[in-house]
């Protein structure tokens, strides 16, 4: 088995999360029950400039799952994928402490959701 053979869900067991690589077969991002990106808009930008040209439209963006505006995996034979263009993961990664040191000290406003 070749290193682009395994980006076959075919050859994967139900359940797996996939972070995927530049020579990934399409077949994969096909074959996904979700598949999320961190920036729904630069994956658009990508895919106008031929990036991506089989990746199917995205389920969510992180952001819509970490907030609970969309469910994220659902049951555990659930095959994910998520595209992570940019730093939004990183700046996810880091968010809740900046939120939880501006709540110790009283800082921000609290928006409508």
């Amino acid at each position: 088995m070749g290193h682009r053979d395994i980006a076959c869900f075919g050859l994967l067991a139900h359940g797996p999360f996939a972070r995927p690589w530049a020579d990934w077969q399409g077949v994969a991002l096909v074959e996904a029950d979700k598949l999320a990106t961190d920036d729904i808009n630069q994956l658009d930008y990508y895919r106008e400039a031929g990036y991506f040209k089989n990746t199917p439209v995205p389920y969510a963006d992180l952001g819509a799952i970490v907030t609970g505006m969309k469910p994220g995996r659902e049951h555990a034979g659930e095959r994910t994928i998520c595209i992570n263009l940019g730093i939004a993961l990183d700046d996810m990664a880091v968010a809740i402490l900046i939120y939880e040191k501006a709540k110790e000290r009283g800082l921000g406003t609290r928006l409508p959701f």
